[in-house]
């Protein structure tokens, strides 16, 4: 879990916005010292709420993205989906995160589709 956290922390750094990845890095230290307290915090609108929320606004397609920004996607999607379920496997329900987390898992495997078709 930490991981995933890591990777959506430094793609969030990397890419922006700021304060999203503050946010991320403020919720590493809570996860590595109070992880019941973590998960209270991770299971907010600000991540799963939908419009504005960090799930709703990272990475948007462009056609003239940067090298890397296609495998970057993924990475982040991977993290998000891994992070979600490790969320319901502590206990907690949350269907937009559960939502999110197949929709995800499903952009990621696009993600390495290069188009071409046998």
């Amino acid at each position: 879990m930490i991981d995933d956290l890591r990777i959506v922390h430094a793609l969030l750094r990397k890419y922006g916005p700021k304060k999203d990845a503050a946010w991320f890095g403020r919720l590493i230290t809570v996860a590595q010292s109070d992880p019941e307290q973590f998960w209270a915090r991770f299971n907010c609108d600000e991540i799963w709420g939908g419009s504005g929320s960090i799930a709703d606004q990272f990475l948007v397609p462009n056609e003239e993205e940067p090298a890397g920004t296609k495998e970057d996607r993924r990475q982040y999607y991977l993290a998000m989906a891994r992070l979600a379920h490790a969320m319901a496997d502590a206990g907690i329900v949350n269907r937009r995160a559960k939502f999110i987390a197949r929709a995800f898992t499903e952009w990621a495997a696009d993600a390495t589709d290069t188009g071409a078709r046998p």
